[in-house]
């Protein structure tokens, strides 16, 4: 199953690394949908509904501060982030409904067809940058790569509270895939 949504995860990981810059009032709109493009990850969560309603609760703290600078000089962008926040609501609904523990596969049905081209991440994630366009100085927080430069391994604590703090910053990613 993680060979057929890798694809996606890349492009959920690319939009979501977006809100990483400089932010402003323009790109209030674009965070709020790089905090809620992660909602599609439903899909493989096994407590899908709680995890819905996680990242849609996550969702109002960017789209609140949309409503707190566009709400009189630019309300057709209000109206827009209204309907997509009624659109992550609707999905609240259907999954809580439908698929509270998250889609379940027939093992006993059809194969699906692996993806015919290798995907992988795009140049952004691989050199830490958060755009490809534009160099910063400050490399983005990566799990991954803060704990393997640690000089010192034996300080153990340290490192456990590192990962601590990597765990609840990115709580949607398992803890055995940040490790």
């Amino acid at each position: 199953m993680d060979v057929h949504l890798k694809p996606l995860h890349f492009k959920m990981i690319e939009i979501a690394n977006f809100r990483v810059g400089a932010m402003s009032v323009r790109k209030c709109q674009l965070s709020t949908i790089a905090d809620s493009v992660l909602i599609l990850n439903w899909v493989g969560s096994s407590s899908a509904s709680q995890y819905v309603k996680e990242l849609k609760d996550s969702t109002w703290l960017s789209a609140n501060k949309v409503f707190q600078y566009c709400r009189e000089s630019l309300p057709e962008h209000v109206e827009w982030l209204r309907s997509w926040l009624s659109c992550l609501d609707e999905l609240c609904v259907v999954v809580g409904e439908h698929f509270p523990y998250g889609l379940k596969w027939n093992k006993n049905g059809p194969k699906l067809p692996l993806p015919t081209v290798e995907i992988r991440p795009i140049q952004s994630l691989q050199e830490g940058r958060t755009n490809t366009h534009e160099r910063t100085s400050k490399k983005p927080f990566h799990p991954k790569l803060s704990v393997q430069s640690q000089p010192d391994p034996v300080d153990v604590t340290k490192l456990f509270a590192e990962l601590a703090s990597a765990h609840k910053n990115l709580r949607h990613i398992s803890l055995s895939d940040i490790l």
